[in-house]
């Protein structure tokens, strides 16, 4: 084989004995080798080699077909068995080993190179607040996602591969049955080696209105590469569990991203907060008291708050995950919050509730000795690429101030005290406060 046209060349051969016999409608061909080397400048890498060491048998009378594959596509060592019922209406029944596969390597458009930036640094042209400006015309062009093709034949099978690169993602003794009918699409079960961990779950897919189902329990990650890899966002440090059940729709990848509706859960442990220490914002709290300024500053490369456990669920609602119960504790502070990620907009809007339990350990929490017992809440806003942290210096210094008073004039962290009556009524303190800022 020898051809070209245009750019795309075909180079190689292929050899094999034949047996052809025309009345029974039978044709075999015992030991099918060869070489192929595709090339061409839409070609994923430029070039695809492909080794083959096979056996095809086919019976078009009775519309039946069986291959054997021993192949070696580029560095990738795979086993195929095929059987094909009915060419009309195809039934597959198929066997898939590999020992690597990167299928980010064969993507027809390759994805981006990755720059991981610093967590929160913006992007060039990008603004660091706000909502995006930008118009229609000057967002990227997606490429519609085509499910056609599963509504033309029917499959099952099962895939093995020693190491496997696809999104980005990498996966390690990746195993998942396969089952196709009627347009319909479901890996389950679906279990790897993942991220340090494993990962175990199913995916449902229904060409007909481009919908998905994805379910994944991921046990024992580290949730800092993963979230490079298939986000390239650097936001979390951390090794835990992960939860997913989540459903969308869609024909792009935006679209997609927008339409996530389930639910979720997170928990890790021994981690990092990246881009932002929140003992170092404390600090400049601390500095403003007196002030109706609030402690801010965009999220950093370097900067950290490390944390010994972090747990939080979320539900998601048209592409905006929503959590009220985020706890994070560290030596020296207790972390809760509130608030929203917007997926589909890479967008977050979210409160935390920062307390200071303890000064004597942790990332320079001596100093911080006169916050200790307080709490004051940071507001982290902004693009996911270039969040800003905005701690209240104003309710900190309240915090500390009604704190300070109530513990001179003999008060509780209770405003009300019970009459005899059962009323409630101001307690002692709260009643002196008054008085003095009438003054």
């Amino acid at each position: 084989i020898d051809f070209k046209q245009n750019a795309l060349a075909l180079v190689g051969s292929l050899a094999s004995p034949m047996t052809l016999d025309l009345d029974a409608g039978r044709i075999q061909l015992a030991a099918l080798k060869g070489d192929m080397r595709v090339s061409g400048p839409k070609i994923p890498n430029k070039s695809v080699k492909l080794t083959l060491d096979s056996s095809l048998n086919l019976d078009w009378n009775l519309q039946k077909a069986d291959a054997r594959i021993n192949a070696k596509l580029d560095d990738s060592n795979i086993k195929t068995r095929v059987a094909v019922n009915s060419f009309d209406a195809p039934v597959i029944d198929f066997d898939f080993e590999a020992d690597q596969l990167d299928l980010d390597r064969y993507h027809s458009t390759p994805l981006p190179e990755k720059k991981t930036a610093p967590s929160g640094a913006v992007p060039s042209g990008a603004s660091s607040g706000g909502a995006s400006s930008g118009s229609a015309e000057s967002a990227p062009q997606e490429d519609p996602i085509q499910l056609d093709a599963l509504q033309s034949f029917d499959a099952r099978g099962d895939i093995k591969i020693g190491n496997l690169g696809v999104a980005g993602l990498q996966a390690q003794s990746f195993n998942m049955r396969v089952a196709l009918a009627d347009g319909r699409l479901n890996l389950n079960p679906m279990n790897a080696r993942f991220y340090g961990g494993t990962l175990a779950g199913n995916i449902a897919v229904d060409s007909h209105r481009n919908a998905y189902t994805i379910v994944q329990n991921m046990s024992g990650i580290n949730v800092g590469p993963l979230l490079r890899d298939l986000a390239d966002k650097d936001l979390l440090e951390g090794r835990g569990d992960v939860s997913l059940d989540v459903k969308t729709v869609g024909t792009t990848p935006t679209a997609l991203k927008r339409a996530l509706d389930g639910n979720g859960k997170l928990l890790l442990k021994d981690g990092a907060l990246k881009g932002v220490n929140l003992a170092q914002l404390f600090r400049k709290a601390k500095a403003a008291f007196g002030s109706r300024s609030a402690a801010e500053e965009i999220a950093q490369g370097g900067e950290q708050t490390d944390f010994s456990d972090l747990t939080a669920s979320f539900t998601l609602r048209d592409g905006v995950a929503h959590n009220e119960d985020l706890l994070m504790r560290s030596p020296f502070l207790r972390v809760t919050g509130a608030g929203d990620i917007d997926i589909g907009h890479s967008r977050m809007d979210y409160v935390a509730k920062v307390s200071i339990v303890d000064t004597s350990t942790g990332q320079g929490g001596k100093d911080l000795e006169k916050l200790r017992g307080l709490t004051a809440p940071v507001h982290i806003s902004g693009p996911l690429d270039a969040l800003k942290y905005r701690l209240d210096a104003g309710a900190l210094a309240k915090d500390a101030l009604t704190r300070e008073l109530e513990k001179r004039l003999g008060g509780s962290e209770s405003t009300t005290e019970t009459a005899p009556s059962g009323d409630k009524k101001p307690k002692r303190s709260e009643k002196l406060l008054r008085e003095l800022f009438k003054k």
